[in-house]
C-alpha cells in the first residue's frame, strides 16, 4: 500500500519570485521602522511625566545625529507607506460616482494625494506657529 502525500510548495526565497514580492516586503518593513518611532515619542511622553532631568536626556538623544537620522529614516518610512496606501486605496474602495458619470480610479489617487498634501502643510504651519 502506497501512501499519497500532498503536495507542499516550498515557500523559501518566495520574495524573490517576482518585483512585486519585494515592494511588498519593502512596505511592510515600514511598519518596523514607524513602531519604533512610536516607541521612541512613548519614551518622550514618559519623560514628559518624570520630570525635566528625564526630558532633557530624551531630547538630547532625539536631537543627536543617531536620532536625526532616526528621524529622517522615520520620516522616509512614512512617506513611503502612506504613498503605497494611497496608491492602493482606489482598488479597495467600491466604484464612485458622480451622478451617473464614474470616477476614475486616478482622480481618486490624486484627491486621496491632495488631502494628503492639505493636511501634511496644515499640521507643518499649526507647528510653526506653535513655536513661536
Amino acid at each position: 500500500m502506497t501512501s499519497t502525500r500532498p503536495y507542499i510548495r516550498s515557500m523559501k526565497g518566495w520574495w524573490r519570485r517576482h518585483p512585486a514580492y519585494r515592494w511588498y516586503l519593502l512596505r511592510e518593513a515600514t511598519s518596523v521602522v514607524i513602531g519604533l518611532y512610536a516607541l521612541c515619542l512613548l519614551w518622550g511622553m514618559t519623560a514628559l511625566l518624570l520630570g525635566p532631568g528625564a526630558h532633557d536626556v530624551w531630547r538630547a538623544c532625539v536631537q543627536s545625529l543617531p536620532g536625526r537620522v532616526f528621524q529622517l529614516l522615520a520620516l522616509a518610512a512614512f512617506a513611503w507607506h502612506a504613498w503605497t496606501w494611497l496608491r492602493l486605496l482606489p482598488l479597495t474602495l467600491a466604484p464612485l460616482r458622480l451622478g451617473r458619470h464614474r470616477i476614475s480610479q486616478t482622480r481618486v489617487h490624486r484627491a486621496a494625494l491632495g488631502a494628503w498634501a492639505l493636511t501634511s502643510v496644515a499640521l507643518l504651519v499649526a507647528a510653526a506657529g506653535g513655536l513661536r
